[in-house]
This record gives structure tokens, sequence and C-alpha cells, in this order.
């Protein structure tokens, strides 16, 4: 009889664990990664001195243990980069100052003031760090440099541009004399234009004649152009190849069938006819011949045109130091330096001079050979330069990139395009800083794809002012598909270099993958870490210690770490929280059952009180 009491007794304790349980779970509701348990139960049997018979009554119920529920949990989103949530499988892996390791689900991490990732307790997130872009394969703990990193130049540029085909090469300003011969037939007239456009084409002349045998032929004497028929009737055609297959006619004009004229219809005999039209006239450079002493030497300015007009020329006798000579502005003056110098000598060093030889060249005037012996020459002015008509410039495109020195300090890399004509164009590199002489040419085929050059160039940039190192940089250009010569305006649609300068740290930001990457004042975003994720086979026996943290246990087996998406683990999903899987309307539900329970329970006590008091009333 008074066995039902304990029963009773023992349903009590049990439900009433269960609904501490319940309490936990609810007070837990808004804890972050929680997750919620559940009160299991086993009988008590009683046994015998002569043990299972099949007959044992229950001696009533016990806590049998807590099932955690591993269900995930809902993710919220939130502002901060740090904060982070598991999509699937796996714990973030944090490590106490004593060296323990422990797991969590709560992705609450923040930087604390030495860099370390930490979750709220001052434990370091764990990960495998990068460097120099490749991944270790040793768990760190993470933290964040504060120094700065190095700058970078550029070794590497691209660019997606297209250069227009429909561009025009530079036309000159000189206009070709021309001369159109027709004679009766139809189809007959032939077009003559000078090879050497300007006015000296206009004396050019060309006559039609017949000798009467020998067929047809040409001569000519001076700019003087004769055809002879031969006694044959020509057509206009095979005085077209006549013409244009003899060395001294095609070297004058050119011969092409009369605009609207096929060159079927026969020629005659014609009156020699002038080439006119021919207008404008080419630059010439100004000369001066210096005859001192014995020798003699021309002097040619570089630069063709008026300009080379003012450029003077000396020669004086200091008495010592030997021969040198010195510019300033147009005035050249060379110093015998009480030497007996020779024309020779003089040109060697006029030429050899950077200053001068870049306003004249120097030569052995007509009538002299050189060795004779210079003397005094007073100062006297190039002339007779020309300037010439004036054409049209090439089209052109630039375009500019910003690339970066060893030192990290930005340049202005201009490219200059201009047009060649039939879809070439030559390019010439230029820099805002240093010396750059890079240069070549571009072509594209029929279809605007382009054929040349055959490798990549490489732009060198040299004698930067700061003393940076010289730049090389290759120009990924042959590979570059979307490098093309379209019928389409010039234009850069892309550019990308691989230099930056030196930064530091300013935020950083988690991907799906966990990598923890740096974002620097340099605009650069460079890895630092990837988080580390371990994996258990029973997440059941995992040893619960508190503050959102799980411990390795026997029964949980050894935990596999890895990186998010690898193997069985889940993924990260950054500015994340997994919430409490706790079921409020479930654990309400519960709640009710468990009060039920106890209530009947405390009813078997009362009820075996009850009884007890029935049989104590025998006795009376």
């Amino acid at each position: 009889m008074l066995s039902s009491l304990f029963t009773g007794v023992s349903g009590l304790k049990a439900n009433g664990m269960a609904m501490a349980v319940i309490g936990d779970n609810i007070a837990n509701v808004n804890t972050i990664a929680f997750k919620a348990n559940s009160a299991t139960f086993a009988n008590v049997l009683r046994r015998s001195l002569a043990g299972a018979t099949g007959n044992e009554i229950g001696n009533g119920v016990h806590l049998w243990g807590l099932s955690p529920l591993w269900a995930q949990g809902s993710l919220e989103t939130t502002s901060n980069s740090t904060d982070m949530a598991i999509d699937g499988r796996g714990f973030f892996m944090v490590r106490h100052e004593n060296g323990d390791v422990f797991y969590t689900r709560a992705g609450v991490f923040s930087f604390d003031a030495d860099g370390d990732l930490v979750n709220p307790n001052g434990l370091v997130v764990q990960g495998y760090k990068y460097v120099d872009g490749k991944l270790q394969a040793d768990v760190v703990d993470i933290s964040i440099p504060s120094g700065n990193i190095p700058p970078k130049a550029t070794t590497m540029m691209s660019m997606n541009i297209n250069l227009d085909s429909r561009a025009l090469p530079a036309q000159s300003g000189l206009t070709p004399a021309v001369c159109t011969v027709q004679c009766t037939a139809d189809n007959s007239g032939i077009l003559y234009t000078a090879v050497e456009a300007g006015e000296s084409g206009n004396g050019i002349s060309i006559e039609y004649v017949d000798s009467g045998s020998g067929g047809p032929s040409v001569m000519v004497s001076g700019d003087a152009i004769t055809v002879d028929l031969g006694g044959v009737a020509p057509t206009a055609s095979e005085i077209i190849a006549l013409i244009n297959g003899d060395a001294d006619a095609s070297a004058l004009v050119t011969a092409a069938a009369a605009p609207d004229q096929d060159g079927t219809g026969q020629v005659e005999v014609t009156a020699a006819l002038s080439l006119e039209g021919g207008s404008g006239q080419d630059a010439e450079e100004a000369v001066l011949t210096v005859e001192a002493g014995d020798s003699g030497i021309l002097y040619t300015a570089v630069e063709a045109g008026e300009s080379g007009n003012g450029i003077s020329i000396e020669y004086v006798d200091s008495g010592s130091g030997g021969l040198s000579v010195t510019v300033s502005g147009d005035a050249i003056t060379v110093d015998l330096g009480g030497a007996t110098a020779t024309a020779n000598e003089i040109i060697a060093l006029i030429d050899g001079d950077t200053d001068a030889s870049a306003l004249v060249t120097a030569a052995v005037a007509e009538g002299y050979v050189g060795d004779e012996q210079a003397g005094l020459f007073a100062a006297s002015s190039l002339s007779g330069g020309i300037d010439g008509a004036e054409g049209i410039p090439a089209d052109s495109y630039s375009t500019t990139l910003t690339v970066y020195d060893s030192l990290g300090s930005p340049l202005n890399l201009t490219i200059d395009f201009t047009c060649l004509g039939d879809n070439q164009w030559q390019w010439r590199a230029v820099s805002s800083d240093g010396t750059c002489t890079s240069g070549g040419t571009i072509a594209f085929d029929a279809s605007g794809k382009l054929v040349s050059p055959a490798e990549d160039p490489t732009i060198t940039i040299s004698g930067l002012t700061n003393g940076a190192s010289d730049i090389n940089i290759n120009w990924d250009l042959t590979e570059n598909e979307n490098f093309t010569g379209y019928s389409l305006r010039s234009m850069t649609t892309f550019q990308n270099q691989d230099g930056y300068s030196s930064g530091t740290v300013q935020s950083v930001s988690v991907d799906r993958n966990g990598v923890v990457s740096g974002i620097y004042s340099n605009g650069q975003m460079w890895p630092i870490y990837q988080i580390a994720l371990a994996d258990f086979p029973s997440y059941a026996g995992l040893d619960a210690v508190g503050e959102n943290l799980y411990g390795e246990s026997f029964t949980s087996g050894q935990p596999t770490i890895g990186i998010a998406g690898s193997g069985t683990i889940g993924n990260i999903s950054p500015n994340s929280l997994e919430m409490s899987n706790v079921d409020l309307a479930n654990e309400f539900v519960k709640m009710i059952t468990t009060q039920r329970a106890y209530q009947a329970n405390a009813r078997v006590i009362t009820t075996s009180d009850e009884i007890l008091s029935e049989l104590m009333n025998v006795k009376r």
C-alpha cells in the first residue's frame, strides 16, 4: 500500500523536472542559436530476490535524459559585418586563453582592442590564414593586422578599346597636278596624275605620236612623256599598262581610265597636253655653308620650315680647353679652344652634342673632303627654310590609365593612338613622370580582329623623380578579344591594372564561404582569413558548458574540421545570426500536459492517503 505513495512522489519529481526543462526552453526563446531540449522518461521496475517473473509492478518513473533538438534556427539579418550564422551543419571554433577549444553556433563576434575576432566572452574565433594569397593548413586565431600593407608596382594592364576603322591617316596639304587625255573614241580617256604632289607636277606633258611601226612604246625626256602608237591602234587600257609599267614614266605620273570610262576605246595621235592644277609646296630646311679656314661644312636645320632660319653658327677661339660646342637658344658656338680642328672633327662634335644635334645636322660641304683645318667664322644664320603647305593631321585617340610605382606613387600613363590607314595604328606611351619611349604599331584584319602585334608589348617607365624603381608593365593585348577595330567611334570601355598604393585596414567583410577580407584605404580588398568550422558524428554527445558553448566528449566523437561548404559542413550567412529554435506553441502544449501529469501524480498520493485512513479505521 505504501509503494503507491512513493510511485506518486517519483511522478511529481519527474514531471517537476520536465517543467524545469520547459521553463528553460521558454526562458531561452531569444537566446542566439539556442537549441530546445526535450525531457524523456523511463519507468522504474521492482525486482524480487527470485528474479524477474514477468509480473513485476512498476515502482514509478525517473528522468531518463534530455534530448536537444538540433533543428536549424531561423536566420535574422543584422547590420554588423562580423555577425555570422551557419546555414546547415557545423560549429564555429573558439579558443579560451588557456588553450581549450570550444564549439558554438552563436556567431556574435567582434574585434577586441588587440584586433582579435572574439565572442562576447573574449574567446578567439579560429580560422585559416592567407599568406601571399595562399590559404595555410594550420588553424590559428583570427587577428586583423593593424599596420599598412606595402604598395605594389604595376606589372600588368589591360584595356578594352575599339579603334574606329573609318579613321583616316594624315593627309598632305599638297594637291597633285592632273591631266585627262580624251581621244575621239568612247572610253578612250586616260587620267594622268603626277606622282609628286604640289606645283612641281604642273610642268609634266603628255603627247601621243605615231611613228608608223614598232608597236606602242613610251619615251621620257625630262618632264616630257611621249607615247608612240607604233603603227597600231592600241586601247586606252593598253596605254595605261604601258605607262605604269615603264620605270621612267611611272616615276612622273600614274595612269588610270578617266572617270566613268572603262579603257576599251582606241587612242589616236594627240598634241602635247600639260598636267595642271598642282598646288602647295613641301617644307624645305634652312641651310648654311660655313667656309672657315680651309674647311667647308654644310649645316642643315633638323626641322624643316621657316623656324630653322633663326639658327646661327659661329666659330670662336678661346685659346685653351680644346674643341667644344655651346648652345644658347638657337645660337650654336664652336670654340676651337686653341686646337687645330678639322671639318670632320667639328662635324663629329656637332652631331655628338645633344643640344646642337637637336637643331642642326652637319656634313662636309660640296667641294671639300673634311680633313681641312677650320678657322674663325663670324656668326651667321641659316636661311632658305620654307614652310610647306598645311595638311590634315591623322585621326587619333588617347586613353589614360593610373599606374603605380614601387613606392606606391600614382602616375598617369597615356596611350596615344595615331591612324596610319588601312585599319593600322601607331601607339606611343607617355608618362606623367619619368621617361617612357615605348611604342609600336597595331593592325586589325578585315573583320576588325587584332592581328598585330604577335606578342604582348612591354611598357617601361624609367628615371622617376622620386627615386622609385623602373616600372615594366606587360600590356595584355594579343589575347584580348575586346580590343577591336570596328566601324564604331573610338572608345575605351574597360581598363585595369594590378598596382596599388600603401593602405590600412578600414573595415572587414565576410562572404558565404567564410572568407574574412580586409577592405583597405587604397581601395584594395584582400582575403586575410577563412573561418574554420567543425562537425561531429553525434551532436547529442556534445557537452553543453554554458554561454552557448559546447565541448567535445567521448560520445560526440572527434570533430571534422574544414571550411564552409566542404564535406557535410554548411555555408556561412554573413551579417546574420541564428535564432533560437524554441517553438513556443509546442512548449505551451508540453506545459499543459506536464501540469496535468503533475496533478495526476499528486492525486495518486492523496488517494493513497485516503486508503491508509480507511485502513486505520478498521480497528475501530
